[in-house]
């Protein structure tokens, strides 16, 4: 359509509408002297719909009189977007076209598969597409050479360490070879075998993927927030997701103070410590410095940090380190178990075995 041809269509609509308001009115008053004598209520009735018609439409000419054509701005450069895409039952077909069509927004992004029904059909579909990406991006990582972090995974299978009783960790019975920690490990060795998980990712690399856009979750605590706050990154914190037996349970730790019993000034230690430390402004202090959900209540108490706040709740179900000699044999053990196992160098099921065979024989000695 032509300028010209715009310009006169827009006048003929001018032209009809300046007619209308004119001549509304007019018959609207003549239709006065129309009433019928015998019907003086439906005359009225009839006569007043009439009215209201006239004055919404000067009211919808007024609105759309002056319409304008916004002009989207460009974004801000150097940002990126997350697509999620949830299901739980959808078929495969349907996640394919419209995981296919997330892929292909001009916009700077990265596209993620959310399948809460579990489904190994939703597993191979975010593996076929992710292989179409040269595999630029996977989904998770933890620090692959940290058996910490790897702990809510294991527990999330029903695997666990030593078992848990109403008196404490039982360090005679050993579960790194338990059906749950073996099944966490063969659910590890498949990440691994399938490319979603890389060898010696430590804790500088794993923020890098993270901010990098490379993975979408990473498996951390409270004390990677500054790290990811100043990246710009946009993040949200959750609970570690169930294996199929229970939420992921991370291991939690406490820092304090301890007067040391070979100290030669113990009075005055402990003295600092009751009138020092154990105050709220000084709690205030180190939680400020370093921003962690405080065991001290009354900074706890006060804090109004989100974030934190989700961290304690994500950790809520945690369980303590175990805080008992045993545990001394099991670290390097059980962190050859994991790189194995990630490195593809041993079977899972061999490889927590044999960890779980040198924890008993340490703690035997």
């Amino acid at each position: 359509m032509t300028l010209d041809s715009k310009k006169t269509i827009t006048r003929v609509r001018a032209l009809v509408v300046v007619s209308f308001l004119l001549y509304a009115p007019y018959y609207l008053i003549w239709r006065l002297g129309t009433f019928n004598p015998e019907s003086p209520f439906f005359s009225w009735l009839i006569w007043s719909a009439e009215v209201f018609g006239y004055l919404t439409a000067v009211l919808h000419i007024f609105m759309v009189s002056r319409l304008t054509s916004p002009v989207a701005t460009l974004p801000p450069k150097g940002l990126t977007v997350d697509v999620f895409v949830p299901t739980y039952n959808e078929s495969v077909n349907l996640l394919r076209h419209t995981l296919l069509a997330a892929t292909r927004m001009e916009y700077p992004h990265q596209t993620w598969l959310l399948d809460d029904g579990n489904r190994p059909e939703m597993a191979a579909l975010a593996e076929e597409l992710e292989a179409s990406s040269d595999g630029e991006t996977t989904a998770w990582t933890i620090q692959t050479n940290d058996p910490y972090h790897y702990n809510p995974v294991m527990n999330s299978f029903g695997g666990y360490v030593f078992a848990e009783t109403d008196a404490g960790y039982d360090p005679n019975d050993v579960g790194l070879d338990s059906e749950g920690a073996l099944a966490a490990g063969a659910w590890l060795q498949e990440m691994a075998e399938a490319g979603h998980l890389q060898p010696d990712v430590d804790y500088d690399v794993m923020h890098a993927m993270f901010t990098g856009g490379q993975v979408a979750c990473i498996g951390t605590g409270p004390w990677a927030l500054s790290m990811i706050r100043d990246s710009g990154v946009a993040y949200t914190i959750n609970a570690f997701p169930s294996g199929g037996v229970q939420a992921g349970r991370p291991f939690l730790g406490v820092q304090g103070f301890m007067v040391s019993a070979f100290s030669e000034n113990q009075l005055l230690a402990q003295t600092v410590l009751s009138e020092v430390f154990s105050t709220t402004e000084f709690m205030q202090a180190m939680y400020d410095a370093d921003p962690r959900p405080s065991a001290y209540l009354a900074v706890r108490e006060s804090t109004t940090d989100e974030d934190l706040a989700a961290f304690a709740t994500a950790g809520a179900d945690g369980m303590p380190m175990p805080a008992i000699p045993e545990m001394s044999s099991v670290w390097e053990a059980w962190t050859n178990a994991i790189t194995l196992t990630i490195t593809q160098q041993q079977d899972s099921a061999e490889a927590f075995a044999t960890a779980a065979d040198q924890v008993r024989t340490l703690i035997a000695e």
